[in-house]
This record gives structure tokens, C-alpha cells and sequence, in this order.
């Protein structure tokens, strides 16, 4: 399976929320984030932002220029030399410059479900679970057995009513948002968090033993030094898990944090225009799945939560 940006992605915004130079976004760039943000940067400049790349650190010279920091992805990106000798993708220090800058009124969106994020998660009161959520409930009735999408609507609970859910006006309003898997869900917030998208009553975490886990890791990272496999082809066997009732509990959330604003995003996929394609004996099919932006209403979620950050919606 390949993943490519989703070139014949556009927006198609008819009413742009700026005419022209709207808030400076800026796009995390510096933390092995996913390469496929395409995507991210035509819907926020069909919008009327200004989105700019940031690499590097994190810090106040770079975020002072800046309205909304979007960090999307971090850790996706491995080479050998991350897997030889893992380091931490955040330092305490950018941790705690994205914690001053925030009450400040500095708008934040942390997405992805990367352990090495919970060292920025843990400076907003924000634990992510060890554990990899499961909804039947949720299952797309298209989705396929080893490729399975979950979608929230109205319907199964997974939609929240919010300002953000309904938009400025109706037709702004998210009626349903697909996630190409729910990964991690959100198991401790700030206590003026609002879910945004959220679990059925059904949820279920299954969290592997980590002694077991940090066991595998070193057996892959002992056969990539040895050149037996390639680090990007790297993977564990899956070790026992527990399995845990997490009824409700939220995939999306977003609150004030002094005179700043925080959405923490455990998927980070909606926030690209990807397409899969097989690979069949070496050549890559011609077409392929689109995910992202361009199913259900991730675009418009997306855009609202653009909205709220730099205060088009309350």
C-alpha cells in the first residue's frame, strides 16, 4: 500500500472566511511530521489564511508571528537513525514555550496519536489512552474488514452540539466525519473541555502489556541494525492486550486556555488530502482511496475549527 499527497484536492470555498491576509497559521514542520500536508495548506489559503511552514523548535520568536500553530502528524516520518537511537520528537522547553504562548492568546491544534506528543498533551491537563479504541458501533457500514473506517453523525451520538459542529450558518453545519481509523481517544481534559466528536457507549480501549511492547521494539530495532529489514518496513508482532470500557469517551476536544484556545485532535488524518494506492508487482495502481479532507464533512470540520481558533465563532 502507498500513500501520495491527493494531488486534484481543492477546496472549492465560494466565500473565503478572509478576503486577503487573514490570520498567519503556521504549520508544524520541524518534528517528523507526516509529508503529506498538501492538503492542509490549499484549504487554509482557500480560506484566506496564511499558512507558512514552521521547522525547527518550537519557539516565542518563531510563534509571535503567528495567529493559530497547527501540529499535525509528529513521529510519522522514521529513517534508521530514529529507530537506532530514539529521541524525544518535543523537548520540555518547546513544551513549556507552547504552554506561556497559549494564555497569551496563542491558538493551538495538537493532532496525532504519538506517545511523544503527551510531553505537550501533559502542559494542558490532556491524556491521550495507551490503548487503541474500538467502536463497533461506528464501523462504516462500506468499510472494509482490514481497512475500517469509523464515521460520527448525529445519528450514532459521535457529534457533539457544539459551535463548532454547527458552523456560523447552516450550511457550515457538519453533519458526519469519517476517520480512517480512531487510533487513540482523549481519557483526561482540561475540566472546561467540550467534546467534539465523541465514542458510543460501546467503546472499548486495548492497551498492550508494555513490558511486552518495549520487548518487540527491541528485537526490530536490533534486526534493522543487523540489516535483516528496512526501517521503514519495521514492525512488531502484536503483543497480548487488555481490553477496558471507555463508554462516551471523546475523540475530539476543544477549550479556552487563559486568553488562548486548544483542539486536541487524536487522528490526524482528517487534517490531510491523502489517496492509498496498492502496489501490485512493483507498479502502483492508477487510481486509489481518498482519505482525509475530502470524505464526509472533514473538510468543513476542519474549517470550523480554523473558525473558532481565531474567533469567527464563539
Amino acid at each position: 500500500m502507498l500513500v501520495d499527497d491527493d494531488e486534484s484536492y481543492s477546496p472549492g470555498i465560494k466565500e473565503p472566511a478572509y478576503e486577503k491576509d487573514g490570520p498567519v497559521v503556521l504549520v508544524d514542520a520541524g518534528h517528523r511530521n507526516f509529508a503529506w500536508q498538501h492538503g492542509i495548506f490549499r484549504l487554509l489559503t482557500a480560506d484566506g489564511y496564511q499558512a507558512k511552514g514552521l521547522n525547527g523548535q518550537f519557539t516565542f520568536d518563531a510563534l509571535q508571528q503567528a495567529t493559530v500553530l497547527v501540529v499535525a502528524g509528529p513521529g510519522v516520518m522514521r529513517s534508521r537513525k530514529d529507530l537506532e537511537s530514539p529521541q524525544p520528537l518535543f523537548t520540555e522547553v518547546e513544551a513549556a514555550t507552547l504552554h506561556d504562548w497559549v494564555p497569551g492568546g496563542g491558538r493551538l491544534v495538537l493532532a496525532g496519536s504519538k506517545e511523544e506528543i503527551a510531553v505537550l498533551l501533559r502542559r494542558f491537563d490532556v491524556e491521550f489512552s495507551r490503548g487503541v479504541v474500538s467502536d463497533e458501533k461506528l464501523v462504516s457500514p462500506k468499510s472494509a474488514q482490514e481497512d475500517r473506517d469509523y464515521k460520527l453523525d448525529a445519528g450514532n451520538g459521535g457529534l457533539s452540539q457544539d459551535g463548532i459542529i454547527n458552523g456560523r450558518r447552516p450550511e457550515e453545519q457538519v453533519k458526519a466525519v469519517l476517520l480512517d481509523s480512531i487510533a487513540t481517544a482523549i481519557v483526561k481534559t482540561p475540566a472546561n473541555a467540550r467534546p467534539l466528536l465523541r465514542c458510543s457507549g460501546n467503546a472499548m480501549t486495548y492497551e498492550p502489556d508494555s513490558l511486552q511492547v518495549r520487548e518487540l521494539k527491541a528485537v526490530v530495532a536490533a534486526s534493522v541494525t543487523a540489516g535483516k529489514i528496512p526501517p521503514d518496513a519495521a514492525s512488531s508482532p502484536a503483543p497480548a492486550q487488555r481490553k477496558t470500557p471507555v463508554p462516551h469517551v471523546p475523540l475530539a476536544i476543544a477549550f479556552a486556555f487563559g486568553k488562548g484556545r486548544v483542539v486536541v485532535v487524536p487522528n490526524s488524518m482528517m487534517f490531510t488530502a491523502m489517496i492509498r494506492r496498492e502496489v501490485i508487482n512493483g507498479k502502483k495502481a492508477e487510481t486509489g482511496r481518498q482519505i482525509g479532507l475530502t470524505e464526509a464533512d472533514n473538510q468543513q470540520f476542519a474549517l470550523n475549527i480554523m473558525h473558532w481558533l481565531s474567533g469567527l465563532i464563539d
